[in-house]
């Protein structure tokens, strides 16, 4: 007989729940209501990330630039007339080609973050899982369970998915990865097929007493199915410095373009008066001023740059798995921060004790005698289970030498009412010899209304608690001569015993980073699934929160019309779904905001995956919101999370450096072949004597500034407003004021020994040579040489060092010169070498600068 249902409900309600499934049911609702699985995510093939390497825009213009050369050395083949000609005409396309495919490698490291976040979501759940079918209890595989399938749980178990509970005995639930809290929540027997207060959910723990519990939702249907959706679809953004050398790069395609095609009617007017049969040559200079143009080397120091910054980090206990990430740190300005287990610890502690006119002995004892935490030793070691709130009352009466197993060999049990959302309260009935105890524990609200000795004292005491967002139980209690059936009828006038504070510390560092943040112009905003009350006095105590500032609870920063426009003063958000995490950090970032985002949870990972960096703790967090991060922070500890933004703004200031670096290189190459053509009519400098500078000299500088941790002032309000542009006017007065020097010298040592152009070109490069590379000074430090410790800039004089062995390997070294066209020992007098003197020209200047700066403050100070 073939079994049909108009829809799920009604299928549920034909079953018979305590025989289960039977085998056709079982086929039935696999094939309607699908399996216990997530869908596999389609990976990246090694091709696709290639491509997605090599339509960068700097790449492309690296690639075009070896198209043309080569389309160029094709087409005036049989104008080279050595081996030597042929040689230096395809070196140049050679070494361009290099510089792609070793930042192609450095690129394939990244790592496929979805994909894991989503295995291990997969993976949370037990591997098996325990039904009944066909009047059977049996285990079967997680990956089996279908709707309609009654699961049977036992404390320590995960849920295989999602459920509604048909019965139970003191079922506590441990939901914190969907909700980020900790606290436990208590389950009752289904009465509708949307009970909320009955559902149990994939994933997620039990913390005691057991259930069966019928299945409703599988796969992708259950609710951890709808957040691995969630990061599926979740689209990760552009790095700030992404966006930057993209913009950067159209602009020096545009310029190398511009510059080259002028420059090519320049040279034919002008330098040949119109005659186009020096077409080749004014092509070739043309060319040599668009590769002038082209940093080079700028992606490979880059990448080497965000390399170091990721070694130094994880030195500090922040793991970057990208390395975009590096930089992208070092434009946050807003971190968004979950509370439990991010800013607290996750560990619920007792703060506080009142005790009310009993000893306090004698309060212990009660509060224990209504617990249903246990512990036993195992290896020596005691392990403790049960609710973690009843677990601190156990470990808490232990010191005042209270043991629950002696007290029950005295105190036999009789009844209880075990705790619901509805009455707020668990109660528990002994006899001890011929008398009757009633132990009562539940909220405040609710006891204190039973109690007969309450006064104004006890009120304040509960509002004090409260103020100071800390988790109240009251413990009341009263003798009875006689027991009824219905137990709820004792409660009246009981006696007040006293509270139970208890809280989830904030982390000890919390309030000082969120106070350094605040200085370096960087906000920190709480988004919770607490109530706002509690996640309101938290903020206030981490120095989130401030008098003039707004926190919402989930429904009314939803109904309100100015929270978009006003997003940055809402510090606060309580009651929030995976789902609002989003919302959030999206309207953040369509406020030009670069987000982080802190979490640990399952319910983190969409949010984490969308912000411009996720943060992840690397020993409470889960495995997948450190899968889906682009941080972990190994150590737990919020600091971190400063030091690694401090990190990225140091990475930023040291490419903003490299940048004024390469572009000093660049136009100073740039400007010296197209004045040197339009004075002397000749080409000053070739292609791959500017290759050598741009990529081999210059990189040596680069990785050496890179490599330097003189202490930088980036942790200010100003270093934001400063840096959202890759270029401004300061970097280009400073770019210009040194290109004019270099340029000036080379073109006046070329002059000055123009009688040999071969000879002049050799030593006006390696005057230009050695001034840019001596830049990695006056950029690598801020302040004089004179007033640094040499370690600190071992690394700048071993990158001169090279820079110096590679120019003297080139100019230098016979048979290596005149592969690059510089012959410097035909003719030359030994005196002429005086010249090389003029390359310390900048250095002199630059350290003059900042001796006389420095003498200035000092005696402005005085």
């Amino acid at each position: 007989m073939k079994i049909n249902y108009e829809n799920k409900e009604d299928f549920l309600k034909s079953l018979n729940y305590k025989q289960g499934l039977t085998t056709q049911q079982v086929e039935f609702s696999k094939e309607k209501y699908g399996t216990n699985n997530l869908k596999p995510i389609k990976e990246k093939g090694i091709w696709q990330l290639i491509f997605n390497q090599l339509k960068e825009p700097l790449s492309l213009i690296l690639i075009i630039v070896i198209i043309i050369s080569l389309i160029l050395n094709i087409v005036f083949n049989d104008k080279f007339k050595t081996f030597e000609e042929k040689l230096i005409a395809y070196l140049e396309p050679v070494v361009i080609f290099i510089i792609i495919i070793i930042n192609l490698i450095f690129s394939l490291v990244q790592e496929n973050k979805t994909k894991k976040a989503l295995n291990a979501i997969k993976n949370l759940n037990n591997p098996n899982a325990t039904v009944i079918r066909n009047a059977n209890k049996i285990n079967i595989s997680t990956s089996e369970v279908v709707v309609g399938d009654i699961l049977v749980i036992n404390s320590g178990d995960v849920v295989s998915a999602d459920g509604l509970v048909i019965d139970q005995h003191n079922l506590k639930m441990q939901e914190s990865m969907l909700t980020g809290e900790s606290e436990a929540v208590f389950k009752e027997n289904f009465s509708s097929f949307d009970d909320k207060k009955a559902q149990v959910y994939s994933g997620t723990n039990v913390l005691a007493g057991q259930a069966h519990i019928l299945v409703n939702k599988v796969g992708e249907q259950t609710e951890m199915g709808k957040i691995a959706h969630l990061v599926e679809n979740t689209q990760e953004l552009e790095s700030p410095l992404q966006k930057k050398l993209k913009k950067f790069t159209k602009y020096i395609a545009f310029l190398a373009l511009f510059f080259s095609l002028i420059f090519f009617f320049i040279y034919i007017y002008m330098v040949e008066k119109g005659d186009y049969s020096f077409a080749e040559q004014a092509i070739i200079v043309s060319l040599s001023l668009a590769i002038g143009f082209i940093p080079e080397s700028l992606i490979p120091l880059i990448t080497i740059n965000l390399i170091i910054g990721v070694k130094k980090l994880a030195k500090d206990k922040a793991i970057v798995k990208d390395l975009q990430t590096i930089e992208t740190l070092g434009n946050i300005s807003i971190v968004c921060s979950d509370k439990t287990g991010t800013l607290t610890e996750n560990k619920m502690v007792i703060k506080d004790v009142f005790v009310n006119q009993i000893p306090k002995e004698l309060f212990w004892k009660k509060a224990l005698l209504n617990t249903q935490a246990f512990s036993y030793f195992e290896n020596e070691q005691e392990i403790f289970v049960g609710d973690p709130e009843e677990i601190l009352i156990l470990q808490a009466s232990k010191k005042h030498h209270l043991d629950k197993k002696e007290l029950l060999k005295s105190y036999q049990f009789i009844d209880q009412i075990p705790f619901s959302s509805d009455i707020k309260l668990s109660a528990i009935l002994y006899k001890n010899e011929d008398n009757l105890h009633f132990f009562v524990k539940g909220a405040p609200e609710v006891i204190l209304k039973y109690c007969k000795n309450i006064n104004q004292t006890i009120y304040t005491k509960l509002q004090q608690y409260q103020n100071n967002g800390l988790r109240v139980f009251a413990i009341a209690s009263k003798n009875i001569t006689t027991h009824h059936n219905v137990l709820k009828e004792q409660l009246f006038d009981l006696d007040f015993d006293g509270f139970l504070a208890m809280e989830d510390p904030l982390r000890q560092e919390i309030p000082q980073v969120v106070s350094k943040l605040n200085k370096a112009q960087i906000s920190t905003i709480m988004i919770t699934g607490d109530s706002l009350f509690t996640a309101s006095s938290i903020a206030k105590q981490a120095n989130i929160l401030a008098d003039n500032q707004i926190a919402v609870s989930n429904q009314e920063w939803k109904n309100e019309e100015k929270w978009r426009t006003n997003i940055e003063n809402y510090k606060v958000y309580a009651r929030v779904l995976p789902a609002d995490k989003l919302e959030i950090v999206d309207a953040l970032q369509n406020k030009n905001h670069t987000v982080a985002m802190l979490g640990d949870g399952v319910n983190d990972a969409p949010s984490l995956k969308k912000a411009n960096v996720g943060f992840a703790m690397g020993i409470t967090g889960t495995q997948v919101s450190k899968q889906v991060a682009n941080v972990v922070l190994a150590d737990d500890n919020f600091s971190t999370l400063y030091k690694a933004i401090k990190q990225g703004r140091s990475v930023i200031y040291n490419i903003k450096q490299l940048l004024i670096y390469l572009l000093i290189a660049n136009f100073t190459m740039l400007l010296t072949v197209f004045i040197g053509s339009l004075i002397f009519k000749e080409k000053i400098f070739g292609s791959l004597q500017i290759l050598w500078i741009n990529v081999v000299s210059e990189t040596f500088g680069g990785i050496a500034m890179s490599l330097t941790s003189v202490d930088k002032t980036v942790m200010n309000k100003d270093f934001l407003d400063k840096n959202k542009s890759l270029v401004n006017f300061k970097m280009i007065f400073q770019i210009s004021q040194w290109v004019l020097i270099t340029t000036a010298m080379s073109l006046l040592v070329y002059y000055l020994n123009i009688s040999n152009p071969q000879q002049a070109s050799a030593l006006s490069f390696f005057v230009s040579a050695i001034s840019l590379a001596s830049l990695s000074y006056a950029l690598g430090v801020p302040t004089s040489l004179f007033f640094v410790n040499f370690r600190q800039i071992q690394y700048l004089h071993l990158g001169f060092l090279l820079s110096l062995l590679a120019i003297i390997f080139v100019v230098f070294v016979p048979y290596v010169n005149t592969i690059f066209n510089m012959d410097i020992y035909k003719n030359i007098d030994s005196w002429k070498f005086v010249y090389l003197l003029f390359s310390l020209l900048p250095f002199v200047l630059d350290q003059s600068y900042k001796i006389i700066k420095k003498a200035i403050k000092i005696k402005t100070f005085n």
